[in-house]
């Protein structure tokens, strides 16, 4: 929005937000919709992302309060 009101050029700016939510969506919908069916089938489980990426990003920062829960 402030690029916006700077007086950037809206469509290009929407147009590269698209395009961002494109990609990271298509990412994660790549790698839950294997967690989901791997989450339901016992066999599978292991070998699914869940098991192997884990819930935590990898830049993911534990505050200090939250390290003691």
């Amino acid at each position: 929005m402030k690029k916006i009101r700077d007086g950037e050029d809206t469509k290009q700016i929407i147009d590269a937000y698209d395009a961002e939510m494109l990609e990271r969506g298509t990412r994660e919908i790549e790698i839950s919709m294997p967690a989901a069916i791997a989450t339901h089938d016992v066999e599978l489980f292991g070998d699914g992302p869940l098991a192997k990426i884990g819930v935590k990003q990898k830049d993911f920062k534990v505050k200090s309060e939250e390290s003691r829960l």
